[in-house]
């Protein structure tokens, strides 16, 4: 019984989501004649998109972009069905998708033989857009201070956080915060980019209305080593009615930053 469960999991296209795993074996075991025609699904859905989230909601496997449902895919004893979240914005010159809803369309699949008759690939890859545009990824937040050295030296002694680099001009640099970096230019790289001129955080008398938010396990020690290494206190650290504790400073560059503890750990 163990030697077949790992078989099964061996011949199934393995999923970081357990209850998918499970979901595909599910499939493997009471509708074998589906199995290879949802693996194959499953397979363009990631080719079109490695970064794709998927898990099991509405009875199937559902696809997410960002957070964002995109489709799915739902087995029935006698058809397998490719839902689509935007499908109603798609090219369909063959007129395959089914369903008249403001958004949504589905293609009914018979057989694995309909994966290359249908020409599902065309599909999926128009379900990754939207409005015709490839979903972005969020890569960076960029603040452009009057110094830009002085500034990473700010977060690296106040957090201990780690320098990526710094250009030999000393006009750009960046943190390692992980897949979204945090960066900061000089005014005058700034001003290159933008000819009518911004707002500067440095030069304005109030914070600007947005902030960078750091989760700390410790907000108290956080803010007190923020204040330490020159950064104003604005809002001391607070409970809120949610459960985290948050507090708020003005870095010496006068980016408006936010302490906080994870979501859940109060």
């Amino acid at each position: 019984m163990w030697f077949s469960h790992r078989l099964n999991r061996e011949l199934a296209m393995q999923s970081s989501n357990e209850k998918v795993n499970e979901f595909l074996i599910d499939i493997q075991s009471t509708l074998p004649n589906k199995f290879e025609t949802v693996k194959e699904i499953r397979k363009l859905f990631f080719s079109e998109n490695p970064e794709i989230d998927e898990e099991i909601k509405y009875g199937g496997i559902a696809f997410n972009i960002s957070g964002q449902l995109i489709g799915g895919i739902y087995v029935y004893k006698q058809h397998i069905s490719i839902e689509f979240s935007h499908g109603a914005q798609f090219m369909d010159s063959n007129g395959f998708l089914e369903g008249k809803g403001k958004l949504r369309r589905h293609l009914k699949i018979l057989d694995i033989s309909d994966v290359k008759n249908k020409a599902i690939n065309i599909y999926i890859k128009q379900s990754v857009t939207t409005k015709g545009i490839k979903m972005v990824k969020f890569g960076y937040t960029v603040y452009y201070v009057s110094n830009v050295t002085e500034t990473l030296e700010f977060f690296e002694k106040a957090f201990k956080m780690k320098r990526r680099f710094l250009t030999e001009e000393l006009d750009y640099g960046e943190l390692e915060t992980g897949e979204t970096v945090l960066a900061f230019a000089t005014h005058e790289l700034g001003k290159t980019n933008f000819s009518g001129g911004y707002i500067s955080a440095t030069d304005s008398d109030k914070p600007l209305g947005v902030e960078i938010a750091l989760v700390a396990e410790d907000v108290n020690s956080a803010h007190a080593s923020a204040l330490k290494y020159g950064a104003k206190e604005l809002q001391k650290p607070v409970q809120k009615t949610w459960g985290q504790v948050v507090s708020h400073v003005r870095c010496p560059s006068g980016i408006l930053l936010e302490l906080c503890t994870p979501i859940g750990s109060v």
